[in-house]
Protein backbone atom coordinates (compact mmCIF):
# COMPACT_ATOMS: atom_id res chain seq x y z
CA UNK A 1 0.00 0.00 0.00
CA UNK A 2 1.09 3.11 -0.61
CA UNK A 3 1.70 6.54 1.83
CA UNK A 4 -0.95 8.57 0.21
CA UNK A 5 -2.67 5.39 0.13
CA UNK A 6 -2.26 4.77 4.03
CA UNK A 7 -3.01 8.17 5.09
CA UNK A 8 -6.60 8.25 2.60
CA UNK A 9 -7.88 5.53 4.14
CA UNK A 10 -9.22 6.61 7.65
CA UNK A 11 -10.78 9.31 5.96
CA UNK A 12 -13.12 7.24 3.57
CA UNK A 13 -15.85 8.47 6.10
CA UNK A 14 -15.41 11.55 5.02
CA UNK A 15 -16.86 10.95 1.00
CA UNK A 16 -20.48 12.30 0.27
CA UNK A 17 -23.17 10.40 2.14
CA UNK A 18 -26.09 9.53 -0.16
CA UNK A 19 -28.70 10.39 2.64
CA UNK A 20 -27.74 13.66 3.34
CA UNK A 21 -26.09 16.60 1.33
CA UNK A 22 -24.73 18.38 4.15
CA UNK A 23 -22.71 14.98 5.60
CA UNK A 24 -19.47 13.08 5.02
CA UNK A 25 -19.57 9.50 4.66
CA UNK A 26 -18.63 6.08 3.69
CA UNK A 27 -16.94 3.00 6.02
CA UNK A 28 -17.81 3.80 9.77
CA UNK A 29 -14.84 3.64 12.25
CA UNK A 30 -13.80 5.48 14.95
CA UNK A 31 -11.75 8.12 15.66
CA UNK A 32 -9.19 9.24 18.91
CA UNK A 33 -10.10 12.59 20.18
CA UNK A 34 -7.51 13.48 23.15
CA UNK A 35 -8.60 15.77 25.71
CA UNK A 36 -5.90 17.91 27.97
CA UNK A 37 -8.71 18.05 30.77
CA UNK A 38 -10.47 15.79 33.35
CA UNK A 39 -14.14 14.50 32.38
CA UNK A 40 -16.69 17.51 33.01
CA UNK A 41 -14.73 20.79 32.26
CA UNK A 42 -15.46 22.91 30.09
CA UNK A 43 -13.42 22.04 27.17
CA UNK A 44 -14.42 17.90 27.41
CA UNK A 45 -18.24 19.82 27.13
CA UNK A 46 -16.65 21.00 23.94
CA UNK A 47 -14.82 18.02 22.92
CA UNK A 48 -17.90 15.51 23.32
CA UNK A 49 -20.76 18.22 21.47
CA UNK A 50 -18.30 18.60 18.52
CA UNK A 51 -17.91 14.40 19.04
CA UNK A 52 -21.70 13.56 18.40
CA UNK A 53 -21.94 15.76 15.28
CA UNK A 54 -19.24 13.96 13.83
CA UNK A 55 -21.04 10.70 14.40
CA UNK A 56 -24.09 12.14 13.16
CA UNK A 57 -22.44 13.54 9.88
CA UNK A 58 -20.34 10.58 9.32
CA UNK A 59 -21.16 7.44 10.98
CA UNK A 60 -17.94 7.86 12.32
CA UNK A 61 -17.19 7.74 16.46
CA UNK A 62 -15.31 10.19 17.54
CA UNK A 63 -14.34 8.88 21.15
CA UNK A 64 -13.25 11.41 23.86
CA UNK A 65 -10.39 9.93 26.00
CA UNK A 66 -9.48 12.40 28.97
CA UNK A 67 -5.54 12.75 29.47
CA UNK A 68 -4.96 15.40 32.04
CA UNK A 69 -2.24 16.17 33.63
CA UNK A 70 1.09 18.83 33.31
CA UNK A 71 -0.86 22.09 31.90
CA UNK A 72 -1.43 19.67 28.51
CA UNK A 73 1.35 17.79 28.20
CA UNK A 74 0.72 14.78 28.56
CA UNK A 75 -1.67 15.29 25.84
CA UNK A 76 0.07 16.81 23.62
CA UNK A 77 2.82 14.42 23.46
CA UNK A 78 0.21 11.31 22.81
CA UNK A 79 -0.60 13.61 19.42
CA UNK A 80 3.03 14.49 18.89
CA UNK A 81 3.80 10.93 18.63
CA UNK A 82 0.63 9.41 17.01
CA UNK A 83 0.79 7.99 13.75
CA UNK A 84 -0.52 11.10 11.01
CA UNK A 85 -3.29 8.77 9.79
CA UNK A 86 -5.75 10.79 10.91
CA UNK A 87 -7.13 8.65 13.63
CA UNK A 88 -5.71 10.57 16.31
CA UNK A 89 -6.65 14.03 16.97
CA UNK A 90 -6.76 16.29 20.22
CA UNK A 91 -8.82 19.14 21.17
CA UNK A 92 -6.31 21.80 22.84
CA UNK A 93 -7.18 25.59 24.12
CA UNK A 94 -4.67 28.17 24.30
CA UNK A 95 -4.00 26.82 27.43
CA UNK A 96 -2.62 24.06 26.61
CA UNK A 97 -1.61 24.88 23.24
CA UNK A 98 0.19 28.06 23.35
CA UNK A 99 0.37 29.11 26.91
CA UNK A 100 1.90 26.13 28.96
CA UNK A 101 4.59 25.55 26.10
CA UNK A 102 5.47 28.98 26.13
CA UNK A 103 5.83 29.39 29.60
CA UNK A 104 8.06 25.98 29.41
CA UNK A 105 10.05 27.29 26.37
CA UNK A 106 8.72 24.22 24.28
CA UNK A 107 6.66 26.26 22.09
CA UNK A 108 8.85 24.90 18.80
CA UNK A 109 8.42 21.33 19.92
CA UNK A 110 4.44 21.65 19.69
CA UNK A 111 4.16 23.67 16.77
CA UNK A 112 4.57 20.53 13.95
CA UNK A 113 1.05 19.94 15.56
CA UNK A 114 -1.25 20.58 12.65
CA UNK A 115 -4.11 22.90 13.96
CA UNK A 116 -7.33 22.14 12.08
CA UNK A 117 -10.56 24.58 13.10
CA UNK A 118 -11.31 26.81 16.05
CA UNK A 119 -14.65 25.92 17.58
CA UNK A 120 -15.39 28.02 20.18
CA UNK A 121 -14.27 30.88 22.45
CA UNK A 122 -15.16 32.06 25.75
CA UNK A 123 -14.08 36.23 27.10
CA UNK A 124 -13.43 36.88 30.74
CA UNK A 125 -14.72 39.07 33.27
CA UNK A 126 -12.54 40.74 36.39
CA UNK A 127 -15.28 40.08 39.29
CA UNK A 128 -15.71 40.58 42.61
CA UNK A 129 -17.69 39.29 45.51
CA UNK A 130 -20.83 41.45 46.30
CA UNK A 131 -20.26 40.98 49.92
CA UNK A 132 -16.56 43.08 49.55
CA UNK A 133 -18.75 46.08 47.36
CA UNK A 134 -15.67 46.69 45.63
CA UNK A 135 -15.66 48.85 42.53
CA UNK A 136 -12.82 48.78 39.63
CA UNK A 137 -11.02 51.83 41.17
CA UNK A 138 -10.83 50.49 44.91
CA UNK A 139 -9.46 47.32 43.27
CA UNK A 140 -6.90 49.12 41.53
CA UNK A 141 -6.15 51.29 44.52
CA UNK A 142 -5.23 48.02 46.40
CA UNK A 143 -3.23 46.68 43.81
CA UNK A 144 -0.75 50.12 44.06
CA UNK A 145 -0.70 49.19 47.61
CA UNK A 146 -0.06 45.97 47.09
CA UNK A 147 -3.27 44.80 49.04
CA UNK A 148 -5.24 42.77 46.28
CA UNK A 149 -5.90 39.05 46.31
CA UNK A 150 -6.70 37.47 43.05
CA UNK A 151 -7.25 33.88 42.04
CA UNK A 152 -6.62 32.60 39.03
CA UNK A 153 -7.25 28.74 37.14
CA UNK A 154 -3.54 27.85 37.73
CA UNK A 155 -0.40 28.30 36.41
CA UNK A 156 -0.18 28.17 32.86
CA UNK A 157 -3.91 29.04 32.15
CA UNK A 158 -5.17 32.81 30.43
CA UNK A 159 -6.22 33.92 33.22
CA UNK A 160 -3.23 33.56 35.50
CA UNK A 161 -1.26 35.65 32.42
CA UNK A 162 -4.13 38.11 32.33
CA UNK A 163 -3.14 38.82 36.38
CA UNK A 164 -0.06 39.35 35.70
CA UNK A 165 -0.83 41.32 33.21
CA UNK A 166 -2.92 43.31 35.20
CA UNK A 167 -0.33 43.30 37.81
CA UNK A 168 2.10 44.95 35.60
CA UNK A 169 -0.52 47.63 34.83
CA UNK A 170 -1.35 48.81 38.61
CA UNK A 171 2.19 49.10 39.14
CA UNK A 172 1.99 47.12 43.00
CA UNK A 173 2.67 43.61 43.85
CA UNK A 174 -0.48 41.24 43.65
CA UNK A 175 -1.34 38.09 45.18
CA UNK A 176 -1.64 36.10 42.73
CA UNK A 177 -3.23 32.80 44.01
CA UNK A 178 -3.34 29.80 41.79
CA UNK A 179 -6.36 27.36 41.82
CA UNK A 180 -6.20 23.98 40.95
CA UNK A 181 -8.97 25.09 37.95
CA UNK A 182 -12.06 27.52 37.56
CA UNK A 183 -14.12 25.81 39.60
CA UNK A 184 -12.11 26.21 42.93
CA UNK A 185 -11.55 29.76 42.11
CA UNK A 186 -15.04 30.67 41.23
CA UNK A 187 -15.48 29.02 44.60
CA UNK A 188 -12.70 30.98 46.72
CA UNK A 189 -14.72 34.19 45.47
CA UNK A 190 -17.96 33.51 46.15
CA UNK A 191 -16.64 32.74 50.05
CA UNK A 192 -14.99 36.28 49.74
CA UNK A 193 -11.63 34.51 50.38
CA UNK A 194 -10.14 36.51 47.33
CA UNK A 195 -10.80 40.21 46.37
CA UNK A 196 -11.18 39.40 42.52
CA UNK A 197 -11.17 36.63 39.84
CA UNK A 198 -11.43 36.51 36.43
CA UNK A 199 -14.21 34.40 35.26
CA UNK A 200 -15.92 33.18 32.22
CA UNK A 201 -19.74 34.41 30.87
CA UNK A 202 -21.25 31.33 32.32
CA UNK A 203 -20.17 31.63 35.80
CA UNK A 204 -21.06 35.55 35.42
CA UNK A 205 -24.29 34.73 34.27
CA UNK A 206 -25.03 32.25 36.84
CA UNK A 207 -23.98 34.26 39.86
CA UNK A 208 -24.34 37.75 38.66
CA UNK A 209 -26.73 37.98 41.62
CA UNK A 210 -23.55 37.61 44.46
CA UNK A 211 -20.90 39.66 42.05
CA UNK A 212 -19.52 42.71 40.96
CA UNK A 213 -18.75 42.78 37.42
CA UNK A 214 -15.96 45.14 37.10
CA UNK A 215 -14.58 45.06 33.19
CA UNK A 216 -13.98 42.64 30.82
CA UNK A 217 -10.83 41.30 29.19
CA UNK A 218 -12.53 41.13 25.80
CA UNK A 219 -11.61 43.92 23.09
CA UNK A 220 -15.16 44.73 22.48
CA UNK A 221 -18.37 44.93 24.75
CA UNK A 222 -19.97 42.02 25.58
CA UNK A 223 -23.51 41.24 24.32
CA UNK A 224 -24.66 39.18 27.49
CA UNK A 225 -23.11 42.10 29.64
CA UNK A 226 -23.11 45.54 27.52
CA UNK A 227 -22.98 47.84 30.68
CA UNK A 228 -19.55 45.89 31.22
CA UNK A 229 -17.03 48.69 30.08
CA UNK A 230 -14.07 47.01 28.63
CA UNK A 231 -10.14 47.05 30.36
CA UNK A 232 -9.20 48.79 27.06
CA UNK A 233 -11.87 51.39 26.99
CA UNK A 234 -10.44 52.18 30.16
CA UNK A 235 -7.18 52.87 29.36
CA UNK A 236 -6.34 49.32 31.01
CA UNK A 237 -4.11 47.36 27.99
CA UNK A 238 -5.20 43.81 29.48
CA UNK A 239 -6.69 41.74 26.88
CA UNK A 240 -7.41 38.21 26.38
CA UNK A 241 -9.83 35.39 26.15
CA UNK A 242 -9.92 31.33 26.07
CA UNK A 243 -10.27 28.96 23.65
CA UNK A 244 -10.91 25.68 21.84
CA UNK A 245 -9.94 23.86 18.66
CA UNK A 246 -9.57 20.85 16.93
CA UNK A 247 -5.82 19.52 15.98
CA UNK A 248 -4.04 16.69 14.41
CA UNK A 249 -0.50 14.84 14.73
CA UNK A 250 2.37 16.50 12.58
CA UNK A 251 2.39 15.38 9.12
CA UNK A 252 -0.86 14.84 8.37
CA UNK A 253 -1.56 15.64 4.20
CA UNK A 254 -3.14 18.72 3.56
CA UNK A 255 -6.10 17.28 1.53
CA UNK A 256 -6.50 15.12 4.48
CA UNK A 257 -6.63 17.89 6.91
CA UNK A 258 -8.86 20.14 4.71
CA UNK A 259 -11.66 17.31 4.43
CA UNK A 260 -11.68 17.22 8.36
CA UNK A 261 -11.84 20.90 8.82
CA UNK A 262 -14.89 20.86 6.29
CA UNK A 263 -16.49 18.29 8.52
CA UNK A 264 -15.85 20.07 11.71
CA UNK A 265 -17.32 23.18 9.86
CA UNK A 266 -20.74 21.65 9.16
CA UNK A 267 -20.57 19.71 12.45
CA UNK A 268 -19.81 23.36 14.27
CA UNK A 269 -22.98 24.97 12.47
CA UNK A 270 -25.46 22.56 14.07
CA UNK A 271 -28.05 24.10 15.93
CA UNK A 272 -27.30 21.34 18.67
CA UNK A 273 -23.74 22.30 18.95
CA UNK A 274 -23.85 26.00 18.86
CA UNK A 275 -26.56 25.90 22.02
CA UNK A 276 -23.28 23.40 23.61
CA UNK A 277 -21.42 26.16 23.14
CA UNK A 278 -23.60 29.02 24.49
CA UNK A 279 -24.64 26.97 27.33
CA UNK A 280 -21.03 26.95 28.40
CA UNK A 281 -20.93 30.46 28.40
CA UNK A 282 -18.79 30.48 25.10
CA UNK A 283 -19.18 31.53 21.37
CA UNK A 284 -18.56 30.29 18.24
CA UNK A 285 -15.39 30.86 16.16
CA UNK A 286 -16.27 32.03 12.58
CA UNK A 287 -13.23 31.13 11.36
CA UNK A 288 -12.21 28.86 8.92
CA UNK A 289 -8.96 26.32 8.49
CA UNK A 290 -6.52 29.00 7.08
CA UNK A 291 -7.90 31.57 9.33
CA UNK A 292 -7.56 29.36 12.45
CA UNK A 293 -3.86 28.47 11.44
CA UNK A 294 -2.68 32.04 11.07
CA UNK A 295 -5.00 33.09 14.20
CA UNK A 296 -2.86 30.21 16.20
CA UNK A 297 0.79 31.97 14.72
CA UNK A 298 -0.59 35.28 16.49
CA UNK A 299 -1.74 33.96 19.44
CA UNK A 300 2.00 32.29 20.09
CA UNK A 301 3.25 36.12 19.28
CA UNK A 302 1.07 38.01 21.07
CA UNK A 303 1.16 35.72 24.12
CA UNK A 304 5.02 35.49 24.07
CA UNK A 305 5.21 39.08 24.51
CA UNK A 306 2.69 39.19 27.11
CA UNK A 307 4.91 36.26 28.77
CA UNK A 308 7.89 39.00 28.76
Amino acid sequence: MSACAAFQLPFKAFAARADTPTAWSGNTGNIRLISPFAAGGGTDFIARAIAEEVRKLTDVTAYVENKPGASGTIANNLLLNAAADGKTNLIGSVDTQIISPLIRGEIEKYTPIVPVLGLAEAPYLLAAPRAKDLTLEAVLKRGQKSELNIATAGEGTVTSVLAKLFEKHVGGRINIIPYNGSGPAGMALLSSVVDVAWVNTAFAKAQQDHLHLLATASPTTLEDFPSVPTLSSLGIDVQGSSWIGWFCPPGLPMETSAQLADVLMKAKESAAFENTVKTAGMKALRQNQRDFQDFCKHEIARWRTALV
